[in-house]
């Protein structure tokens, strides 16, 4: 019916929308004075509309071909949506990412990874339609969702963690400080070692062992290349080129399969796409494979002679999801590698935002070196969660930093009815991706925007109340991050040990970010790293 509205004379078309509306009880957000307000009706009556609601085909866009060509003008359009050639649409007003967020909360279906969803329901390991909680919809995602999020999203899980990310942090301190220049100048590849340190502690986390960067495995460092060559294979299968194998056996369709073949005769590595696949010889596959396995291996050993009466707390996170009834080994193991790849590359590349801007704002760094010598006093003990409660302007530091470059640059839902957004009636099953931060750089929800102000997330001394969707750099609801407590508490680690020591500087201008799915610098992060009188 909708295409069949599309079709139809200009005139015509507005009293087929609304009749369509009646039919359909289209869901919509009528705007209401104030900044970001909104009201929602589930079902609007055609009298009552404000305006008349355009066909989807009316939304401002690119008519460019391929994706890649429009991603410039999506990520600048000035608007608050925006069309793409592809059955969606961007949006990025506040209001109109909650009401999608309600109205899909109960069946969150959503077009991404669908390439890595494809991988894992042909691999021999894992049975179809049960890939894991990135690429999974419904009611596998949420089995898996309600089971997996305990044991990273509890803060008493979380907190048991903390001594090991401060021991990880304490050294790669006195690493960091030993690779300054003559000038206290960290090297230009100072990013690949927040890497190899986000690496490093969620190893700790995930598998209760150290992988020896500091002792010069090099295996590290590949584990490290596999977690980036992902992502920007992802960008290439999902954004950058038309999807044409989802309709037909294409060339790329007939590489991945081969690929996947390839998988299945070497490696249990099931993230590597085929660019990535023949990049790397197979003894560096093979060797990452081994570690994955014999790491679950070695937790499956210790739990058969683990006392029936011993206490839960001492479990690793491997443990806890292979002692869970309701998961499956493969369940495990989707997990564990999705939570260590997608965690290295969001915690790294949030902690160099974060440094840089503190040693772009100096006034704001020395708040936060007062507010640690107050907490911490000389340093010498151990970090305590307690610690960490106590470092309020340290967190809304971070804050600030999401707020402004915000690693994650967007999210998506598929819509379960016509619904009305932004004047525009968009037909049932169009993917809408939701932008996460133009809306933090706008005056109409924050003061001031444009400045660093941490202060706008303290009780008390806000500018203004926050709207919770003008700022979502882990998303909300139940298809948020699940590693965000994680992901936080490694940050509070390094900004205490790491800021507690030593001051920052940054001679080389803003940042520009570079835009794919998540944001990268576009320059080196030579800071200068400067000791402190504490």
């Amino acid at each position: 019916m909708i295409l069949g509205l599309l079709r139809c004379p200009a005139a015509s078309r507005s009293a087929a929308l609304r009749s369509s509306i009646r039919a359909a009880g289209a869901a919509e957000i009528v705007r209401v004075p104030g900044a970001g307000n909104t009201r929602r009706r589930a079902t609007v009556a055609a009298e009552e509309l404000p305006a008349e609601p355009l066909p989807v085909s009316e939304i401002p866009g690119p008519r460019r071909w391929p994706v890649v060509a429009s991603m410039p003008y999506i990520l600048t359009h000035k608007g608050w949506i925006c069309r793409d050639k592809h059955p969606s649409v961007f949006i990025s007003e506040p209001g109109d990412i909650e009401h999608v967020l309600k109205s899909t909360a109960k069946n969150q279906q959503r077009d991404l990874f669908s390439s890595l969803k494809y991988v894992r329901d042909t691999h021999d390991f894992f049975k179809k339609d049960k890939s894991g909680i990135m690429s999974e919809q419904g009611d596998e995602w949420w089995r898996v969702r309600r089971r997996v999020q305990p044991y990273t999203a509890k803060p008493k899980h979380v907190e048991l963690y903390l001594p090991q990310m401060d021991q990880v942090m304490l050294e790669f301190t006195e690493r960091w400080a030993s690779l300054r220049d003559e000038v206290n100048e960290l090297p230009e590849n100072f990013v690949e070692e927040l890497y190899c340190w986000a690496l490093e502690t969620l190893g700790l986390v995930v598998f209760n062992k150290r992988l020896g960067y500091l002792e010069g495995n090099a295996e590290v460092e590949t584990i490290v290349e596999m977690a980036r060559a992902i992502f920007a294979d992802v960008q290439e299968l999902e954004v950058s080129s038309p999807q044409w194998w989802r309709l037909a056996t294409t060339p790329k369709l007939r590489d991945l399969r081969r690929a996947h073949d390839i998988l299945l005769r070497q490696v249990w590595w099931l993230w590597l796409w085929l660019a990535f696949f023949f990049a790397h010889p197979p003894d560096v596959r093979i060797r990452f494979h081994s570690f994955v396995q014999s790491s679950v291996a070695e937790s499956e050993a210790a739990l058969e002679t683990r006392s029936p009466d011993a206490e839960g707390d001492g479990l690793t996170l491997v443990e806890m999801l292979l002692l869970d009834p309701e998961l499956s080994r493969e369940d495990a193991h989707a997990y564990l590698m999705d939570l260590l790849t997608a965690g290295i590359d969001a915690v790294a590349i949030k902690a160099a935002f974060v440094l840089t801007l503190l040693a772009q704002h100096p006034e704001e760094q020395q708040k936060v070196h007062e507010e640690l010598d107050a907490v911490l006093g000389d340093g010498t003990q151990p970090l305590t969660p307690q610690h960490l409660a106590k470092l309020r302007y340290t967190k809304a530091c971070v804050k600030e930093v999401l707020r402004i470059s915000s690693p994650s640059t967007l999210t998506s839902r598929q819509l379960v009815e016509d619904t009305v957004i932004c004047g525009y009636l968009v037909p049932k099953g169009f993917n809408v991706n939701l932008l996460l931060r133009p809306a933090g750089k706008k005056e109409e929800y924050f003061a001031r925007p444009a400045e660093f102000l941490p202060e706008r997330w303290l009780r008390g001394q806000a500018l203004r109340s926050i709207n919770p969707y003008a700022s979502m750099p882990f998303g909300l609801g139940t298809r948020s991050c699940v590693g965000r407590r994680l992901s936080e508490q490694q940050t509070y680690t390094l900004l205490a040990r790491l800021l507690h020591k030593y001051r920052l500087e940054w001679h080389y201008g803003p940042l520009n970010p570079i835009m794919l799915f998540t944001l990268f610098p576009d320059k080196p992060l030579r800071l200068k790293m400067i000791d402190r009188k504490v």
